[in-house]
């Protein structure tokens, strides 16, 4: 099960019961025959929230409920996707823009680019890739298969909510609601007239039309807008889910813990990085948008909050080591720029690289995904850099 539909199954759950209080209602059915698949659909997730992954059938019925405590912080969404699905002039870029001002969301439209599907669908890609918590999209949606191209772009963290606009009296009143507000629109003014062409795009889009599915809506909420109504009557209808209040601007979930660890990771911290300044493969790379990184080090393990495996101290018995590291190359586009690396010493990397700098926004990880899509550009000579190994938090 993908971890944005447990989010929705336990804030349905809490929602439905009066109290709210998940350790009380484990407590009041813990006779029932379904109670022990809820604790251990609990206790599985509480497990993956802190990090380690297993699957529903990996655990067995906790002993102690102490744990659902905690996980009643947790599972609210803090990634949400709404997907806009209607036609031409149900509403969706009004709304849009609304819930973009109120929520402080990304608000995205296939308008905004021309009308080219390929840069919506890249412009979604570059918000997740920003770390954006709440993405508003706004292209038509109207099928099964431009919903699933959406869906598969975003990754399991974002919740889908599909905000679908209907008519109460049905498809002709629907399609004739939608042409007069399109044909009302300032840069449809030449299309006024009973133009036989907008009319002809509206009743496709009309006819096409795939309400949002039974098995979609396993994947999250469905809110269904009546398009007779006001911008503020969706709005209120919106708010009363509360589902957008609980998106928080943090890029990460994190686990609420007393004793709570900071990323643990062991690294080349690099002494003196100028040679790869002086180059002249750098000049040519290294673009004004870019954000040069204040140290400079080379990862060779990461090992996130967790630590405590047995290779750590296979790790920490290098601290102190000096190491030499040979700089081969670059690899370099518009979001970011690192050094490919080579040398005496353990990397877990797919390719040992130095980051050198990324666009504002754009996370430091970027850097990995930088090494396997784009090209290297080679240095005439290696550069020979020293370095110490060092633990890092």
């Amino acid at each position: 099960m993908e971890f944005s539909k447990l989010v929705y199954l336990f804030d349905r759950l809490l929602k439905e019961i009066p109290s709210g209080n998940l350790y009380e209602i484990c407590n009041k059915i813990a006779n029932l025959t379904k109670v022990d698949d809820l604790l251990r659909t609990s206790k599985a997730f509480y497990e993956n929230l802190k990090g380690n992954k297993l699957n529903i059938s990996d655990v067995k019925k906790p002993k102690d409920y102490a744990f659902l405590k905690e996980l009643e912080t947790l599972i609210k969404p803090k990634y949400v996707a709404v997907i806009l699905v209607g036609v031409p002039g149900s509403g969706k870029t009004t709304l849009g823009k609304k819930l973009e001002e109120i929520f402080k969301g990304i608000y995205l439209d296939q308008d905004m680019f021309n009308s080219k599907a390929d840069r919506y669908h890249s412009s979604i890609d570059k918000k997740i890739l920003e770390g954006k918590s709440l993405l508003i999209l706004g292209k038509s949606h109207h099928t099964f298969h431009t919903r699933d191209k959406v869906c598969k772009i975003l990754p399991d963290k974002y919740c889908k909510v599909f905000i679908e606009f209907f008519h109460p009296e049905g498809k002709e009143e629907y399609k004739k609601l939608c042409l007069k507000r399109v044909q009302e629109r300032k840069h449809h003014q030449s299309l006024k007239n009973d133009n036989p062409k907008l009319k002809k795009i509206i009743d496709k889009f009309v006819k096409s039309f795939q309400p949002v599915s039974k098995k979609e809506s396993l994947m999250g909420y469905t809110i269904r807008l009546d398009v007779t109504k006001t911008v503020d009557d969706w709005v209120e209808k919106i708010k009363k889910t509360k589902m957008l209040k609980d998106v928080s601007n943090s890029p990460k979930i994190e686990f609420p813990n007393k004793d709570k660890k900071k990323a643990l990771y062991y690294a080349i911290r690099i002494n003196d990085i100028k040679p790869i300044f002086e180059t002249e493969e750098i000049r040519n790379c290294l673009h004004n948008n870019i954000k040069l990184q204040k140290e400079f080090h080379l990862t060779i393990k990461y090992f996130g909050k967790k630590g405590g495996s047995a290779s750590e101290s296979f790790y920490k018995a290098l601290i102190g080591q000096k190491k030499e590291v040979i700089c081969i190359g670059l690899f370099s586009d518009d979001k970011g720029i690192c050094v490919l690396c080579d040398g005496d010493f353990p990397c877990s990397n797919n390719f040992a690289h130095i980051t050198l700098g990324n666009k504002e926004g754009i996370r430091p990880f970027y850097s990995n995904q930088l090494c396997e899509k784009e090209k290297l550009i080679k240095f005439k000579t290696p550069i020979k850099l020293q370095g110490v190994i060092k633990g890092v938090f």
